[in-house]
Formats: structure tokens, sequence, C-alpha cells
């Protein structure tokens, strides 16, 4: 579906959520996977991975903390972070 994709920074989807909705569970799923440093390739470069989870707890996005569950490293990623959105609701997991 070439031309149907939307970009959107992790802010603004998370202000576009209903907050009686949260929390909610996102996991991407068309995402880049590079060995070795993911989440830093040249300074603020971030890329998140299919299959990846973010927990929204609230419509503000104040920061994002993650946490790699196989060898527990914890960073941040930027808050202007962009993803691009093939069919944005798609995201959705149930909690």
């Amino acid at each position: 579906m070439a031309g149907t994709e939307t970009v959107m920074s992790l802010q603004e989807l998370i202000a576009s959520l209903d907050k009686t909705c949260l929390p909610r569970i996102l996991q991407v799923c068309s995402g880049v996977y590079f060995q070795g440093s993911v989440y830093e390739l040249s300074g603020s470069e971030v890329c998140l991975s299919t299959g990846d989870l973010l927990k929204v707890i609230d419509i503000e996005l104040l920061s994002v903390s993650c946490e790699d569950t196989s060898n527990n490293d914890k960073f941040e990623l930027p808050i202007n972070h962009n993803l691009v959105l093939s069919q944005p609701m798609a995201y959705f997991l149930s909690q």
C-alpha cells in the first residue's frame, strides 16, 4: 500500500489516544533490527525492531524508557522520535 503511510512522532501518537483506553500496549509490527547498538547508531538515531512493545499509561508523553529484557540494558528514546504508521490503530494490542 504505497503512499498510505503516515509519519507521526511518538508524542503525537500518544496525544491522539483516548485516555479512557489506557493503559494500552503497542507492538511494533514492522521495524528494523541492526546487530550491535540497535538504539543509538549515530548519536540520536533510534530504531524500534519488529515485535518491540511499548506500554502507554497516559496521554502526555514525558519520557520513553526502554529495557532490553535479554540483558537488562536500559536506555531512553527521544520523545520526538518519528514512527511511520500504515494503519495507526493496527498497532494496538489489548491488555
